[in-house]
Parts: structure tokens; sequence; C-alpha cells
């Protein structure tokens, strides 16, 4: 009986090292597939006609003054909540120019550009910023804006001081949490503003600015690093370790990354005002 001849150490390396080659080819070339295609993906936009609303807005008076159809009918008309809609009908005249702002930019058209920061990765923002409500400490913006390998994670900051627009985020690797203008998310391709259920924001946001200001990026915070420190962090960890510090657990399925739709989906934030996402689903 003749003996089975072994192959040579060096051929069993080298098969392997093909296998492990190719196996990489076509995980990257599978994870830009699924880039490409989901950077084609369009933001929602009303198929339907702008229609006025003075009359809504004409018979506030206060709390209470409307009736949810009309807050269902602003809703539909600028992607504004009852929570979004009061607020800025509190102001008044002012407050209604506002809402009339929102409601043609909700309509108008948009073009999308992809930029591409990183291998099979994205962020995509439109060519005009879509007008704010009024913005309050303590507020959360969300956006999809971000594209890795065909997974929509998004970006999501911490309204740090609503008078003057200023957001906390942190952005990528190689920078720290910092400050920016709200301008950054609603120049993106869709936005939400989410306001939390509880009336500490205040103290929220003065334990951000006193702690949470520089901090290095890390994406994999969660798995690299442990969730509940600050060494390092990202962007829908930032927000969720600030309202933790409260106990406001803001990560609505309790994993060890947080991400920015799992801040649009806890039970302890309500909608504000949306743009891109579709009012039924919003960020499902």
């Amino acid at each position: 009986m003749k003996e089975k001849r072994k192959l040579p150490k060096k051929i069993i390396a080298l098969i392997v090292c093909g296998v492990i080659i190719a196996t990489l080819l076509l995980t990257c070339l599978g994870a830009e597939i699924a880039f490409l295609v989901a950077d084609n993906t369009d933001v929602w936009h009303p198929d339907y006609s702008m229609e006025s609303i003075d009359e809504q807005l004409d018979k506030w008076n206060g709390e209470n003054s409307l009736s949810q159809c009309d807050y269902d009918f602003i809703y539909s008309q600028t992607g504004l909540t009852k929570t979004g809609a009061d607020r800025a009908l509190a102001r008044g005249e002012s407050g209604k120019r506002l809402i009339r702002d929102i409601q043609k930019d909700y309509f108008a058209p948009r073009s999308i550009e992809h930029n591409k920061i990183a291998p099979f990765t994205c962020m995509d923002f439109a060519d005009t910023i879509i007008t704010p409500v009024y913005l309050k400490d303590g507020d959360i913006v969300v956006s999809p804006c971000t594209n890795l390998a065909g997974w929509r994670m998004g970006h999501s900051g911490l309204v740090c001081d609503g008078a003057a627009n200023r957001v906390l985020h942190a952005l990528t690797y190689g920078t720290t949490s910092q400050t920016d203008s709200i301008n950054y998310f609603t120049g993106c391709n869709a936005f939400m503003i989410l306001e939390v259920d509880t009336d500490r924001q205040k103290e929220v946001v003065t334990y951000a600015k006193e702690n949470l200001l520089g901090i290095p990026y890390e994406g994999l915070t969660g798995i690299i690093t442990n969730k509940n420190k600050i060494q390092k962090t990202q962007c829908a960890h930032l927000v969720w370790y600030a309202y933790k510090q409260i106990g406001i657990d803001l990560d609505s399925n309790g994993g060890l990354i947080v991400t920015p739709q799992n801040l649009a989906n806890s039970p302890h934030v309500k909608v504000v005002q949306i743009y891109g996402y579709d009012p039924v689903k919003l960020w499902k």
C-alpha cells in the first residue's frame, strides 16, 4: 500500500494565504457593492402637493387650541409634530413665519452629494440647508447621512446651546468631540430633532459642556472600550453617555454599541421635527 504524500509546509502555507486573500477580496467586493447600492438610495420626499396651512396657524391662541387633525395636517406639510409646532407657535408671528419657511423647505427639491470619506464609507450632504425649528438645550439630532458598506449607521449630536443653534458631536477618527452649527445636520440628506422626556436637560447640557468636549473618537466604543466609560467615544455614545449621568438610558436595544437609530427609537424621546424620513415609518 502506497503511503500518501504530504504537501510541503510551504505549499500549505501558500494555499492558506491564498484562501485568506480570496476571502478578503470577496468581502471587500461585497462591501463595495453594498456601499454603491446604498449610496444611490434617495431620501423620502412628499409625493403630494404643498397646501396652505394659514387656517391652522391662525387658529392657534395657546396650548390645546388646535385639534389633532390640525396638528396632523401641519405635520404632513412641514415635518413638525405637535411638540415642534407648539415651540414655534408660542413665539407668535415670528414662529408662524418660521413654520412657513420650514414648509417651503419640506417640499423644495434638493440634490444629494455622496462624499466618500474612507473605504466603503460616505457622508451624504445636500446642496441646500433646511430650516430647523427652535432648538432647546438637551435636544438630540440624528441623521442617516453616514453609509458604511451599505449600513446607514448615521450620525447624531446633542444640542448644547439651543439659542445659538450649537450641537456637540463626535465626528470621525483623528478628531475629538466638538461643537458645530446645527447646519451640519440640517445640511445632511435627512435629519430628525428629538426631545428627551425629562425636565433635567440643563443638567445634562452642563455636564456635557464640562466633561464631554475634546474626547477622542473611537467608532467601536462599547466593544474595544468600556461603554460605561468616556476615555473615547463616538457620536451616539456621546449623547447616550450624557443622559446616562441622570439615569436615562437612551439605547433602545441595550447592545454594546449605541447607534443614532437606537437613539431615535428610544421610548424616552419624542419627535420634534423630521426631514427626509418617511413620516409614518420614521427610522424603524
